[in-house]
């Protein structure tokens, strides 16, 4: 059983917090894309707290920060931009699995242990939320008439 459709034909109509639930994907798509655009403007952002660098990142590891981060930027206009449904859930899958990628490959890899362990936390925790986020990826809801049928869209 898909759990958001669930949620969505069981317990949610048209309130404020349901509309809150269906901004939440596009505000953590607009939260990704400012935090992508802080990074690539100032790797140091990311390499200082990741242990990667000192104050100041080398060109080697500011570019490939970079590039990590225009993914990011990628995800995050996607999930700000696709339409709800299946694009919106695709959108927020890959932002999932990047940032699981970023908690396996950051966990297991950076140079100290604080620097793992904050990077999981942080990883790990926008996953969660995102991936929670898709209980507001539904398109928007088609009436029932009094038999129960979904109303044709017109």
């Amino acid at each position: 059983m898909n759990l958001s459709r669930y949620v969505r034909d069981h317990y949610l109509d048209d309130t404020p917090a349901t509309t809150a639930l269906r901004l939440l994907p596009r505000a953590l798509g607009v939260f990704t894309m400012g935090y992508a655009l802080y990074v690539i403007a100032s790797p140091e952002a990311m390499t200082v707290p990741t242990a990667l660098s000192g104050q100041v990142a080398d060109p080697e590891v500011a570019t490939l920060t970079r590039a990590v981060l225009a993914r990011d930027l990628a995800c995050g206009a996607a999930m700000l931009l696709v339409p709800s449904g299946a694009a919106l859930y695709t959108a927020i899958g890959i932002r999932v699995a990047s940032d699981l990628g970023d908690a396996i490959g950051f966990g297991l890899t950076l140079p100290t242990q604080d620097a793992r362990t904050s990077s999981v936390l942080v990883a790990g925790v926008f996953g969660a939320v995102c991936a929670l986020s898709a209980l507001g990826a539904y398109g928007p809801r088609r009436r029932r008439d009094r038999a129960g049928v979904r109303a044709s869209k017109k």
